[in-house]
């Protein structure tokens, strides 16, 4: 039986604010996706993809776990992609 992974609203939005991304649209940039795809996330109706979670954690991340995940994953800096919640 599959598991949805859902991220944790109030746990990344805290960190979010932390970083000064209080809004959706600006957090959805730093994540390196659509506003639409982010909010949905965040209400956690759509399983979220790989590199969503990724995207999460490179930007909440310490830096080490950012240099992990760029030695590890090829991912694109800065991109926005419309496949990032799995359907």
């Amino acid at each position: 039986m599959a598991h949805r992974v859902t991220l944790r609203r109030d746990a990344f939005e805290a960190r979010a604010n932390e970083l000064g991304l209080e809004s959706q649209s600006a957090q959805a940039r730093a994540i390196g996706v659509v506003t639409s795809i982010h909010n949905r996330a965040l209400k956690g109706t759509r399983a979220l993809s790989a590199e969503y979670a990724l995207g999460v954690l490179r930007l909440v991340g310490s830096p080490e776990l950012r240099r992990e995940i760029d030695a590890l994953f090829d991912i694109p800096a800065n991109t926005t992609t419309t496949t990032a919640v799995a359907s």
